[in-house]
């Protein structure tokens, strides 16, 4: 009971100097409070006995310290968590741009390779997609490879033409985002 007695006398008479304490280096009233109220409930837990402080001030405001302490290390990681939350969808994001990039630019190829005539895109896709040289592709088709040549010069020639365009048009946007 004896103990219990000194601790209410303690809080009285400290609780607003180390409030006032915390909030000089906090900045923020609710965490001053609430680690106000941590160093009196420490005090409370200690098996200290009361009798055997010497110096209260000197005692309560190292309690107040190290639980300061404690709080901007638990900040300080908390920061550093952030940080790194941050960087990583930062990253994320990025990647997801260029994800969409390519894809608007496959797209956007893929159109322009439909909107070919259609013997140009037989010719390209199965050089392009299917890998055949002009010669297999001549073959199949029972052209000249002089044609299939031609063919993919034009359909190259045109292709180009748009998708540099795209390109240019991609470049710009995403600069802007």
């Amino acid at each position: 009971m004896e103990n219990s007695n000194k601790i209410e006398k303690l809080i009285d008479e400290y609780y607003h100097r180390i409030y006032k304490f915390m909030i000089a280096h906090l900045k923020n009233a609710d965490i001053a409070q609430d680690l106000t109220q941590t160093v009196f409930l420490e005090l409370i837990k200690s098996n200290t006995s009361l009798d055997a402080i010497d110096n209260y001030d000197a005692y309560l405001f190292s309690m107040a310290r190290n639980t300061l302490f404690k709080e901007f290390r638990k900040m300080q990681n908390s920061t550093k968590l952030k940080n790194q939350l941050l960087n990583s969808m930062q990253a994320s994001t990025d990647e997801l741009e260029e994800i969409i990039y390519v894809h608007d630019l496959n797209y956007n190829l893929e159109r322009e390779i439909n909107k070919l005539p259609q013997q140009q895109k037989k010719i390209y896709t199965m050089s392009r997609h299917e890998g055949l040289t002009h010669k297999q592709i001549a073959q199949r088709l029972d052209i000249s490879a002089n044609t299939v040549k031609n063919h993919m010069v034009q359909a190259l020639k045109t292709l180009r033409g748009k998708y540099e365009l795209m390109i240019f048009i991609l470049s710009i946007y995403a600069h802007l985002i």
